[in-house]
């Protein structure tokens, strides 16, 4: 089994929380900076992750150029597991993967709905909530 996360702070908090070792997708693929005019190559070398599970978090970041790595890194028959929120960060590059998959209903998915960070009723949940449904913020009264 792997985890990876795009950037290097949600890697740590990865392995923080798992106790396990998390790394950057960039890490694990061992690719660096890639040229501009190269993003998304074919012929951009990529290290094979062999292994039965690979765990991606924070994968509402993951631009078409990085998915294209993962796929080509993995073997058939490797699981992979996204794990994020389609509604947070958007990825800095082009694509939403996330949320395409999630809206291509080919694959399952398991939406979790319990708020651990914050109070069920704080502002912030609230307006979040808010947005995702086109309403309004609440203001402080």
């Amino acid at each position: 089994m792997e985890l990876c996360a795009p950037t290097g702070r949600a890697a740590k908090r990865m392995s923080e929380t798992t106790g396990e070792e998390a790394k950057t997708i960039h890490r694990l693929l061992e690719i660096g900076k890639i040229e501009e005019d190269k993003l998304g190559s074919i012929d951009e070398e990529i290290v094979p992750i062999d292994v039965d599970v690979l765990i991606i978090d924070e994968m509402s970041m993951v631009d078409v150029f990085l998915m294209n790595y993962i796929v080509r890194a993995v073997y058939y028959g490797t699981k992979i597991i996204f794990v994020g929120d389609s509604n947070q960060l958007p990825s800095v590059g082009p694509g939403s993967i996330l949320k395409d998959l999630i809206d291509s209903n080919q694959f399952a998915m398991v939406q979790l709905n319990k708020i651990f960070r914050q109070a069920a009723k704080s502002k912030i949940i609230v307006n979040a909530h808010n947005v995702n449904n086109g309403i309004s913020f609440v203001r402080k009264k």
